[in-house]
């Protein structure tokens, strides 16, 4: 796919303005950026700048107005499914921000801490494990070396406490591509101690125009850190098909019931948890199938994945009023404690023998996912970005693997019938594009659910045909959604179009931030405009 124009600068000139900065010229020497996106974009990246600190970036901002230059930040590049690390215009340069990786303050006593732009989730881990912290790290399924402020500014989520990143954002600093800089009014009149703890600071709140939009580039940012729990252990409850309403009334109940103890609940469909945890290999074995079910390890169409935070002594009573309002709608569960699985960790020399490997894969599973529950990033949940997951992951980059990936993910509301429109759509639509339902719904909260679908292609397979064929499949996808009322929260940069505001008068506000902040359009120019 492309979205050519060109960047009428010769390397020469180029080298004379920027000469400074440590940059790459994509086409000879930065491979990743030049041709590696899961999205199928050839279009050829003409440069990356890299700069080191905060002083770098502004003053390549201003030189970037001042010749008309078209930039495009990244703090990692891994947006997978998304347009990985390349922008919406061919002709924009990459700024990558990835050495921005100060770490600058940790409150320990609030749980704040103050990080740039390229610190990624395995470092602030390794930072706070050091410091033997009481505060988790934010992860999200995109695996360790994701951008902690890039996931927050797209709106993204995770199964710690605080299942909203953004919301974790509590201060930014902002470099306008005016090359002015923006703080909070508290930060402007000196009540730092205010806006350390303060969300919604005072009067208007700016800081929510710069997440999913190209109003600014954030520098840095304070992000609450939720506190580490003494335990977490995993509540497994299963449905068939028609017993689905059956399941989401069950969750709503205990979300509302127990918001501090029951944290974001993953609903996968018998496919997707099968497609991630090879139960070819499982199935091979049939007196080892046998034992699976006795241990209640096996799949029904549904299995909601509920993670239990401890916090205090009363969690026994707590749990034990869980497990009895999951029975009250007739459910099949399991309560998989975090003693359970020291337990079997202790048998491990015994589990990977060949005869019972397929059992201890699906327990060894179960662990990746109470470590990520406990804020330890891990690559396990990676397997979904991988058309084979068995096969084709070798870097736990999807990119660089050369996978071929849309994210289609739209915004539900918690209750029975959205779930039923939504599944209803997926096996319509997904078997007539050559797509699996590999169908996974994240319920953030008592209301809010995001849904989750991957559209797979194959870039050696007659790629631009490939390519149209899952771009068709998440078109249908988006329209029959929008029937229902029903819309994603990302959107790639191939289908920015589709979010164009309708009203005018939302066009027009848009239109004058934009022209305010940045009057020779050189920042991300198209993105959620």
């Amino acid at each position: 796919m492309s979205n050519a124009r060109k960047l009428n600068f010769t390397d020469e000139r180029f080298d004379e303005i920027f000469s400074d900065f440590l940059y790459l010229k994509a086409d000879r020497e930065y491979k990743f950026y030049r041709t590696m996106n899961c999205e199928g974009i050839s279009d050829v990246v003409p440069y990356i700048l890299i700069p080191h600190n905060h002083a770098e970036v502004i003053k390549i901002v201003k030189l970037c107005n001042k010749y008309s230059i078209g930039l495009y930040p990244v703090s990692s590049g891994q947006n997978w499914g998304y347009g990985s690390g390349r922008s919406i215009r061919s002709s924009d340069i990459v700024l990558d921000l990835s050495k921005l990786k100060k770490i600058f303050h940790l409150d320990e006593e609030l749980g704040v801490v103050e990080i740039e732009a390229g610190v990624t989730i395995q470092e602030l881990y390794l930072y706070l494990n050091e410091r033997n912290s009481k505060w988790m790290t934010p992860v999200t399924g995109a695996g360790p070396n994701g951008s902690i402020i890039a996931n927050a500014l797209e709106k993204g989520f995770g199964l710690n406490p605080i299942t909203d990143h953004f919301l974790s954002l509590v201060s930014l600093k902002v470099l306008l591509p005016n090359g002015e800089i923006y703080e909070s009014r508290l930060k402007n009149i000196g009540a730092t101690k205010s806006d350390q703890v303060s969300k919604w600071k005072v009067g208007p709140y700016f800081e929510g125009l710069f997440a999913q939009s190209s109003f600014g580039l954030i520098l840095s940012a304070q992000v609450e850190l939720a506190i580490k729990p003494n335990k977490v252990n995993l509540l497994i409850l299963k449905a068939k098909k028609e017993n689905l309403e059956t399941l989401i009334k069950t969750i709503q109940h205990l979300k509302t019931q127990f918001p501090c103890t029951v944290g974001a609940v993953n609903i996968s469909n018998k496919q997707r948890l099968e497609f991630t945890i090879d139960q070819k290999e499982i199935n091979r074995i049939s007196f080892i199938k046998k034992i699976e079910q006795a241990m209640g390890l096996g799949f029904e169409e549904y299995t909601a994945v509920v993670p239990l935070f401890e916090h205090h002594r009363s969690y026994l009573k707590i749990h034990k009023a869980i497990r009895k309002e999951a029975k009250k709608f007739s459910l099949s569960s399991q309560l998989f404690t975090e003693n359970n699985f020291n337990f079997l960790k202790s048998f491990k020399h015994i589990f990977r023998h060949k005869i019972f490997a397929p059992v201890w894969i699906r327990f060894d599973e179960g662990l990746n996912f109470l470590n990520l529950m406990k804020g330890i990033p891990s690559n396990f949940t990676l397997k979904i970005a991988y058309s084979e997951p068995y096969s084709q992951n070798k870097t736990n980059n999807p990119a660089i693997d050369q996978v071929g990936l849309f994210w289609f993910a739209p915004i539900i509301r918690l209750i029975p019938e959205d779930f039923t429109v939504i599944n209803e759509i997926c096996e319509r639509v997904l078997p007539k594009h050559g797509q699996r339902n590999l169908l996974t719904f994240t319920i953030l909260n008592s209301k809010l659910v995001e849904a989750t679908i991957p559209i797979y292609y194959d870039p050696k397979d007659n790629s631009e045909q490939a390519i149209k064929k899952s771009l068709a499949c998440w078109d249908e996808l988006f329209t029959e959604c929008l029937k229902q009322n029903f819309a994603p929260y990302r959107y790639s940069v191939l289908h920015m179009d589709r979010i164009t505001p309708k009203d005018e008068a939302t066009k027009k506000l848009l239109k004058i931030i934009k022209q305010h902040v940045d009057p020779n359009e050189i920042l991300m120019k198209g993105r959620y405009e």
